[in-house]
């Protein structure tokens, strides 16, 4: 994995560079034990997070297709497909999927494994912000999180969304 301390991972709140610039041009040493930084989560290990929890344990792809896709433009006006989707299975043979959506509009969408709809409810992890740049702040350090609930196919794909669903 990259650094988990800067813009993309773990934010601190304060740094204390002043005070540790003070400490060496006066040729002294700082207790930062004494210091209170204050730790947050990016938006982006926040997303990060959800999708490891299938990461970690996968051991498999499978075949994923997404059908009826709408396309969005990128900031070099490029259109891509919204949805992403793929599958994993675990040791135990266990289905996961991820979804992302890159685009503004929540999408409903029916799900089959094998031909077949799953039934019954299903454990679904997601991370969704308004807007593709929501970011989470000391002052808002929850404003992007992850939220957890169960859900039936077809499932609801928020905008701008990384979601884990266990199947």
């Amino acid at each position: 994995m990259h650094e988990l301390l800067d813009d993309w991972g773990i934010q601190v709140v304060q740094k204390h560079e002043s005070d540790v610039r003070a400490a060496y041009n006066a040729g002294k040493t700082i207790d930062t034990s004494m210091l209170t930084f204050g730790f947050y989560a990016s938006a982006q290990i926040v997303a990060t997070a959800v999708a490891n929890g299938v990461l970690k344990r996968a051991d498999r792809l499978d075949q994923t297709v997404v059908q009826d896709n709408q396309r969005v433009a990128t900031v070099s006006g490029e259109f891509i497909p919204a949805i992403y989707a793929q599958a994993y299975e675990d040791s135990s043979g266990r289905l996961y999927l991820i979804i992302t959506n890159k685009g503004a509009e929540g999408e409903a969408s029916n799900i089959t494994v094998n031909g077949t709809v799953p039934s019954g409810r299903f454990p679904m992890t997601f991370v969704t912000g308004g807007e593709p740049s929501a970011v989470n702040t000391a002052s808002a350090p929850d404003h992007i999180r992850a939220w957890f609930q169960t859900t039936q196919i077809p499932i609801m794909i928020p905008g701008y969304c990384v979601i884990r669903l266990d199947l």
